[in-house]
């Protein structure tokens, strides 16, 4: 949808959402959408994302997280460093989608500690807006600082006092409750869950928490409520034993690390639109718009296929021969 990023009264803005929402019925429609207000907020960085934070910086991000799967890894780490709060607010599980992420898209083992590192330091020291606190704007950075002295400091008043406050600066007034369409509650834990992620676990032992939320089967004698320590037994080469993880936080310490496919059955699987993006961001096309490696499209089909254990992934793509060309069922 065409439209001109430009100040607009709420009312109004509402209507081009909705309108916005209605055209944007195709992973093209959305993107195209989305590419406006990329190329608007990549000119600009977190004072705009503040100022558009109730229109179209959040609308950016409604889409953003639609077409997660597509996205490079470079704009990914800045998605999380910049969107990673609003998303939690519209009631996005984003350390689901950051595991998704970490676990699909890379399979080498090198590449995906350098990637969780990178995620690791720019989310902490985000100074993304969470929300407002006495008319001032609260950041991830700062609030990082506040959960590392509240937790270590053991004082369970002190932690109450804060998550509350941590609720109503995600949460402040009534038009944020209008907008914000996350239970607050499970916004703050989510939010809390996230910076204790990061926090506890480390490079050493990171392949193995992600390999955890895609073959949740493999570590099934690890009891659910306790530090991750887990024996993987699917390797050529069999690894060291895995650390314990040291949380830095007495949060960490009091509640399950958050790590989602433990104590749930079965591999949760990736939908076909999301495999779609993912073969459509991986793989180049020509200047007809066909895949230059139709092979290469075809094998990693049938390796998500095997993976997942789902056929329909290897029949997503198909030969036309009226048009000649390999096409998206």
């Amino acid at each position: 949808m065409k439209f001109v990023v430009q100040k607009i009264p709420l009312p109004e803005f509402d209507e081009l959402e909705k309108q916005i929402f209605d055209n944007d019925q195709t992973f093209d429609q959305m993107y195209e959408t989305w590419k406006i207000l990329d190329d608007f907020f990549g000119q600009n960085f977190y004072d705009s994302d503040s100022e558009w934070r109730m229109t179209y910086f959040r609308v950016y991000t409604r889409l953003t997280w639609k077409i997660l799967g597509a996205l490079n890894r470079e704009k990914f780490v800045e998605i999380i460093r910049r969107q990673a709060p609003m998303a939690l607010l519209l009631d996005v599980d984003v350390l689901k989608q950051i595991m998704w992420y970490l676990g699909f898209n890379i399979v080498d083992k090198q590449a995906l500690v350098s990637l969780f590192l990178e995620l690791k330091k720019e989310f902490l020291q985000s100074e993304a807006v969470v929300g407002v606190w006495q008319g001032k704007n609260v950041t991830v950075a700062a609030l990082v600082k506040e959960v590392d002295s509240v937790y270590k400091a053991g004082d369970s008043l002190a932690q109450a006092e804060f998550e509350s406050r941590l609720r109503q600066i995600m949460f402040p007034d009534e038009m944020a409750k209008k907008y914000f369409t996350a239970d607050p509650e499970e916004a703050k834990e989510r939010f809390l869950d996230l910076v204790s992620f990061f926090q506890t676990f480390t490079q050493e032992n990171i392949w193995y928490v992600v390999d955890a939320f895609l073959n949740p089967e493999k570590y099934q004698n690890a009891a659910t409520g306790q530090a991750a320590s887990f024996a993987p037994t699917k390797f050529v080469t069999p690894p060291a034993p895995l650390p314990t993880a040291q949380p830095t936080t007495a949060r960490a310490t009091s509640a399950t690390p958050p790590m989602p496919p433990l104590g749930k059955s079965g591999i949760e699987r990736p939908s076909l639109a999301q495999v779609k993006s993912q073969i459509e961001s991986q793989f180049k096309k020509d200047a007809e718009g066909n895949f230059a490696d139709i092979e290469g499209v075809y094998k990693k089909l049938g390796e998500l296929a095997e993976k997942y254990n789902d056929s329909a992934i290897n029949d997503l793509i198909y030969y036309d021969e009226s048009s000649g060309k390999f096409l998206w069922k």
